[in-house]
């Protein structure tokens, strides 16, 4: 349903702003998007584990970490606000901008009450907590756009969402634990045995949203805001067919993981399979968008996104890429082979934040694209035949994908 309601309003919201307001919107969210992980300050999974561990010291970690997010907050705005002032690019535009979206940090302490949900096992309250701030944020945007009104609410709506979420998680946590905030604490000692923790996957997130977010922030850099508006707008488009490849990776894990156990060749023999179906089901989806690439830009943001649609068809080919890294990922998963998984994530990182700088500033979004999709075939097709661990999976790769007919057979 939210994905669904996303989509419709989203697309209304695109029409509305238009390329170069959408463009600029979006820039600003990626930049702020790069710290995120410091705002949360990696503590995704560690504070789980803590609090399971050690349950008679919950109010102690979970203050802990209330305090090292805030903490990461206002560094992380600090920066983002500092930046608009030392850079030689003109970020006065973008200033209110980076303070509203950046503003959001300071809300992200709901994580903590998040992570101790989890270990509750009640992860139905943070969803029902995101998808009626979701539901009250899409409301509001419907309300912005028959009511005319300007980029800066838009904005805004981003960090109100925010602030729904925290409101809501500290409100239901309040009724089930009463006075319990009162008891949270926080210790120095703690606190730098979190940091100590935490700071690969600090470093390591910092530098896979830079990835993720560095052909957004360079062509904002070095294009105007109308080419980086119809370029997130194709971007959009492709990244709900992305949701699909997730779906399968969670019916196929289980299945992975228990032939692993069993067997080696059983769990070749599933691999095969997964990776068949991956690239099956990404060639039926990247056809249809590259093909009709015109006529989906036209129907979901009109006319004046009309230069997004050659980019739309060369960027469909990214769903067959995120097709066959997530199915390999599962591989790495199975076998043990995480910090290996890591090792090359961040070489994808690398050369791909390299690759923006140099081909952006030459073809612009294009370049953007070819950047992307040189990462995604280094990254997925090749780089597995440099090491001897890894090159068997890279062989059922390519049997799989030439010979994916023989899915269709059974």
């Amino acid at each position: 349903m939210r994905g669904v309601i996303g989509i419709a309003i989203g697309s209304w919201v695109i029409r509305y702003l238009g390329p170069e307001k959408f463009g600029t919107l979006n820039f600003c969210i990626a930049f702020v998007a790069v710290f995120s992980s410091v705002a949360s300050v990696g503590l995704n999974g560690i504070a789980q584990k803590a609090i399971i561990q050690n349950r008679r010291l919950q109010y102690l970690i979970l203050g802990s970490c209330a305090t090292l997010q805030i903490l990461g907050a206002l560094i992380s705005i600090s920066i983002i606000l500092g930046s608009t002032y030392i850079s030689e690019l003109d970020y006065e535009k973008y200033r209110i901008l980076f303070a509203i979206l950046s503003a959001g940090f300071l809300f992200k302490t709901s994580e903590v009450l998040k992570y101790w949900f989890e270990t509750e096992k009640k992860v139905f309250i943070p969803i029902w907590v995101e998808l009626v701030a979701f539901l009250c944020v899409t409301l509001l945007r419907v309300m912005f756009i028959l009511s005319e009104l300007g980029l800066f609410w838009f904005a805004g709506l981003i960090l109100l969402e925010s602030c729904l979420i925290f409101s809501g998680m500290i409100f239901i946590y309040s009724l089930q634990n009463k006075f319990a905030l009162g008891l949270w604490s926080a210790s120095k000692s703690y606190c730098h045995e979190l940091i100590q923790s935490s700071w690969p996957a600090i470093f390591s997130g910092f530098v896979l949203l830079l990835q993720a977010s560095s052909d957004l922030i360079v062509l904002g850099m070095l294009s105007s805001p109308a080419e980086v508006g119809y370029y997130s707008s194709a971007l959009r488009l492709i990244e709900v067919a992305a949701v699909l490849p997730m779906l399968l990776r969670s019916s196929y894990l289980p299945m992975v993981l228990e032939k692993k156990t069993e067997s080696d060749e059983g769990f070749n023999l599933e691999m095969i399979n997964y990776y068949r179906l991956s690239f099956i089901t990404a060639v039926l989806i990247l056809i249809p968008i590259c093909i009709f690439s015109k006529s989906i830009t036209h129907l979901f943001f009109g006319e004046q996104f009309a230069p997004a649609a050659i980019l739309l068809a060369f960027m469909s080919f990214r769903i067959l890429f995120v097709h066959m890294g997530v199915a390999r990922s599962v591989y790495l998963l199975a076998s043990d082979y995480l910090r290996y998984s890591l090792v090359t994530t961040l070489l994808g990182a690398a050369l791909n934040i390299a690759l923006n700088f140099i081909l952006i500033e030459k073809y612009g979004a294009l370049g953007a694209i070819l950047a992307n999709s040189i990462t995604y075939v280094f990254i997925v097709f090749i780089v597995d035949f440099i090491s001897p661990n890894t090159r068997l999976n890279a062989k059922l790769m390519y049997y799989a994908i030439f010979t994916s007919y023989k899915l269709l057979k059974k």
